[in-house]
């Protein structure tokens, strides 16, 4: 009885864990489409990976210095980043993958945009942070 007491614990323990760090998550991942509407540099270059593989719908792919680079000369410009359908797979409790739709409108090299997209971004947690390592984008028809 103490075993299976013990292991019903264990259980709701786990995944009340898992439901924080998927919180944590989703936060970091609304942060990052504030900070990215917004033009936020300081606060992007907390919120990326050095390593980070940032690729387009278009096709097009970034690193952390490009794709910072391209919203501060505004050759990439958010005018929203609106989610829904929001999901996150936690592994390991630091290694997230969060997946929605979304609406992306703004503009970019090519010139005005406005997609409905699928969205996969892989978020690490990196001293303590979460931090964005991968995005990619799918455009819907």
């Amino acid at each position: 009885m103490k075993l299976l007491l013990l292991a019903t614990v264990l259980v709701m323990t786990a995944t009340v864990a898992f439901a924080a760090v998927e919180d944590e998550v989703k936060d970091a991942d609304m942060q990052w489409a504030a900070a990215a509407k917004a033009g936020d540099t300081a606060k992007l270059e907390k919120l990326l990976s050095n390593d980070l593989i940032y690729t387009h719908a278009t096709g097009i792919i970034d690193d952390k210095a490009t794709y910072i680079e391209k919203l501060k000369s505004k050759r990439q410009k958010y005018d929203g980043i609106v989610h829904s359908n929001v999901r996150v797979k936690v592994f390991g409790g630091d290694t997230a993958i969060l997946t929605a739709r979304m609406r992306m409108h703004g503009t970019n090299q090519a010139g005005p945009f406005d997609d409905q997209l699928l969205l996969i971004h892989v978020w690490v947690k990196v001293n303590g942070a979460w931090q964005l390592a991968a995005h990619q984008t799918t455009k819907l028809q």
